[in-house]
């Protein structure tokens, strides 16, 4: 990823970097994540292949139960009313100048 367009001071660097930024942290938290998922299927694998006369390693048990778990956190959030509210017509406007601001 190419970042030169990310110079000047630093409120201008900070509103035309962070979308790069956002793409590279995307990236590395979807890396951790295949990683930690494939662990986890490895392991019921190992668990299944032991403990039973089968030898799948059940993926789409894993999917449920992360999709399950996933699904109980995003209730909870917005049980509880931590979500973010929803911006403003005026507040998406802004947001749009800001984004093609920086891509000039």
């Amino acid at each position: 990823i190419m970042f030169g367009h990310c110079n000047g001071t630093l409120a201008n660097l900070r509103s035309k970097c962070h979308v790069p930024l956002c793409f590279l942290l995307w990236y590395i938290l979807n890396v951790a994540y295949n990683i930690t998922n494939k662990w986890a299927l490895d392991g019921v694998q190992k668990f299944v292949a032991e403990n039973t006369s089968h030898a799948s390693p059940l993926p789409f048990t894993i999917g449920c139960l992360q999709f399950g778990i996933g699904a109980i956190y995003a209730c909870m959030i917005w049980a509880i009313g931590w979500r973010r509210p929803v911006p403003h017509a005026d507040e998406m406007r802004r947001a749009g100048t800001v984004l093609l601001d920086s891509l000039r």
